[in-house]
């Protein structure tokens, strides 16, 4: 066995303890598992998992994410490195975390070399914008809000694992990079909101909550890596102002519409960010009407996002900052 810290490790102290979010969690996890079709689902399945089942310290070759992950990567060339990427530059780097911790922790060198190929790939030879953002299409260069939680936290855990504070400080110019295309230029209620895709091909300047959950999710596993990286001397103080006013779907005619996926993994972020710097309501919906049904499905990226939420939420509880129905950590709090 070999100690392998996480971005989101060393925040709680008994990671076995399970609380109720009022739903079935372990349907919608088993369900994370066996729906997923695309590398990006894959990859996100497999974060899910790590988060859900190990984010402590010590870790064995049979952690059930990376078993999850081993079945899934599928070790090719250029933008396919890690998984059929249909065309993405970003989605196979989502299995990217997966593929470190499987070389380092079986010290398996097909894995590490997928894993260097994989980040040589995204940093030398992927399109980029205009302004130097990495492009999510392997064709022409396009920035989608989705990349940023594919792609950026798998760079920041490799530059952290194998001491490269050029790659890190590079991961985090990228942060900066697409939120300066992908920022809505409005002065409206919607100001900070991100537009989901800037490009030739696929453009959608539709402030999704979805592809704004993807951006600030990314984000703050990007955070956590870098302060918990032992190469980097200071937090990314930038991303205070990175993480801003998140809104539920919109449609071409501006009226927002609720949905599970986008909603959920805000709530993650949010719980997460509780944690690293110190909702109950969406928990509670979810639980509610018919939004995680019975046998806990959800859609296949939802099913992630729920188990993500899930996670967070549980390890915000244990470091006695997030409430369980009324009690906190264990003693009961007044309203």
């Amino acid at each position: 066995m070999m100690i392998v810290w996480l971005p989101f490790s060393l925040l709680i102290v008994k990671l076995r303890d399970t609380f109720s979010p009022g739903f079935d969690f372990v349907s919608v996890s088993s369900l994370a598992e066996s729906l997923p079709s695309h590398s990006w689902e894959f990859g996100t399945a497999s974060e899910a998992l790590l988060e859900l089942y190990n984010p402590e310290l010590s870790f064995s070759s049979d952690v059930k994410s990376l078993a999850y992950a081993a079945s899934k990567i599928v070790i090719g060339t250029g933008a396919n490195g890690l998984s059929d990427g249909d065309g993405a530059v970003g989605d196979p780097a989502s299995l990217g975390v997966s593929a470190v911790l499987l070389g380092v922790i079986d010290n398996n060198n097909t894995y590490a070399d997928a894993a260097q190929e994989e980040v040589d790939y995204i940093t030398t030879q992927a399109p980029r914008f205009w302004n130097g953002a990495i492009s999510q299409r392997a064709q022409y260069p396009e920035l989608w809000a989705d990349f940023v939680y594919m792609a950026p936290p798998f760079l920041a855990y490799h530059a952290a694992v194998h001491n490269n504070i050029t790659l890190l400080q590079d991961t985090v110019t990228q942060l900066q990079l697409y939120r300066q295309v992908l920022k809505a230029n409005t002065t409206s209620s919607s100001r900070g909101v991100w537009e989901h895709i800037i490009g030739p091909m696929n453009f959608d300047p539709g402030l999704w909550s979805t592809g704004n959950a993807w951006a600030a999710a990314g984000m703050t596993r990007v955070l956590a890596t870098v302060l918990k990286a032992p190469i980097a001397n200071k937090p990314a103080t930038s991303y205070g102002t990175q993480r801003q006013n998140y809104l539920n779907d919109t449609s071409g005619d501006g009226h927002g519409f609720g949905e599970i996926s986008g909603s959920s993994m805000l709530a993650a972020v949010a719980y997460r960010m509780a944690v690293i710097n110190p909702l109950y309501g969406i928990r509670g919906t979810l639980g509610q009407d018919g939004h995680v049904l019975g046998d806990g499905r959800v859609v296949p990226a939802g099913q992630n996002f729920v188990v993500l939420m899930y996670a967070a939420w549980r390890d915000c509880v244990k470091v006695g900052i997030c409430w369980v129905d009324g009690f906190l950590s264990g003693r009961k709090m007044s309203k």
